[in-house]
């Protein structure tokens, strides 16, 4: 099933989970009613996920809800406002240079295999940094280069601690897309600076911290439409041009692995993101900066597009 969290226009502080039915929404709270899966009432797709019962789709497909739900129950998309699926996560993982070419273009060397590194695992402060779909991501007045990197996201449905590897999939709740927006050159015009040891780490680290710097959506896929995560197509458009453009498969760590080794380093709870990673094609390789008014379109083969604007 296609997940959603939404808002109605005529009541924009009532979050809602729904689930996506050929371009249009169910409440989710009508579907627990009919079908008596009890409690009704669920405040976000991360209390859902909690109760464990992310897996609606074992229990209603499509074709079923077409079926069994009265069409004045359907709710049309340009009725309500679609929010960040897991908009209150607990933690938001992001994962830096997963992708050869994406290493290749920002100018580092190329690892020889998987093995020969670890991944680097890195966070943002979900409460200030995830963006709703159609929001319009606010380019602050010290940006200096300021970019996009479209990657897959893997929301967790069930948690655990030293996950192994081959049984890491069997914790997956779904996918969503992320915009991990990025400040390329923080710090980096201060006159007569000092520049400390570890200057460099903390300025990339640094630019990634920004408000509203990671847009998500618009859809919580769950895990049984999307049975290989690893060949999925992924574009980024930038007002209309292709910028990033690939395959899911092209990953140096794969999901499993990701996985595996952060929950070695953490407890992995339901409803943690984990985002893997982005592809070439940044702005930074082509002396491209992202300016007011630039339109970005995320996409992903099997969950959707994921539309911001710069302001």
């Amino acid at each position: 099933m296609k997940y959603v969290l939404y808002t109605s226009h005529r009541n924009p502080d009532d979050f809602r989970p729904g689930v996506l039915c050929n371009d249009k929404i169910v409440d989710l709270e009508f579907l627990f009613d009919r079908f008596e899966i009890k409690p009704a009432r669920y405040m976000s797709l991360r209390h859902l996920i909690e109760e464990g019962q992310s897996a609606l789709s074992a229990v209603l497909v499509e074709s079923e809800i077409e079926k069994l739900v009265p069409d004045s129950e359907f709710i049309s998309l340009d009725q309500i406002t679609l929010k960040a699926p897991l908009f209150n996560t607990k933690k938001l993982i992001l994962l830096a240079g997963n992708y050869s070419e994406h290493i290749r273009e920002v100018g580092y060397k190329v690892p020889p295999s998987p093995q020969s590194i670890s991944p680097q695992f890195f966070s943002k402060p979900p409460s200030t940094t995830i963006l709703d779909p159609n929001a319009n991501i606010p380019l602050p007045d010290n940006a200096i280069w300021f970019d996009w990197e479209v990657e897959l996201a893997v929301v967790m449905g069930v948690g655990g601690k030293n996950i192994k590897e081959d049984q890491a999939m069997d914790h997956v709740c779904g996918y969503t897309i992320l915009n991990d927006i990025s400040e390329r050159k923080f710090n980096t015009e201060m006159p007569e600076r000092f520049i400390r040891e570890k200057d460099p780490l903390f300025d990339w680290l640094h630019g990634k911290w920004f408000d509203g710097s990671a847009p998500m959506g618009p859809y919580l896929v769950t895990k049984e439409l999307i049975p290989d995560p690893h060949n999925l197509n992924i574009s980024l458009e930038r007002n209309g041009i292709v910028e990033q453009e690939g395959s899911t498969a092209d990953m140096i760590h794969k999901i499993p692995y990701l996985i595996h080794k952060l929950s070695q380093i953490m407890t992995i709870e339901p409803g943690d993101v984990i985002s893997t990673g982005t592809l070439s094609g940044v702005g930074y390789s082509k002396g491209i900066k992202l300016q007011s008014g630039d339109e970005l379109i995320c996409k992903i083969e099997k969950i959707g597009e994921l539309r911001n604007v710069v302001l």
